[in-house]
């Protein structure tokens, strides 16, 4: 799973993420508990941490690293 630098608790806003994953496998027709909706929800944490905070940082994000 993803290395975290820091630990995310549920105090955290990971609303973003879950917002993120929903748009991004409506969109390429991802289902959530496949292989590929795993990798992606780990990608989406480990992006999280780097600092990108929004869902549209997120999905850009994604973007810049696997062309949708």
């Amino acid at each position: 799973m993803s290395e975290l630098f820091r630990a995310i608790s549920f105090n955290d806003d990971v609303t973003p993420v879950f917002e993120a994953m929903a748009e991004y496998c409506a969109t390429h027709r991802v289902t959530p508990d496949s292989m590929e909706g795993c990798s992606l929800a780990s990608r989406l944490f480990d992006l999280l941490q780097a600092g990108y905070t929004t869902k549209t940082e997120l999905l850009a994000a994604l973007g810049e690293a696997r062309p949708c």
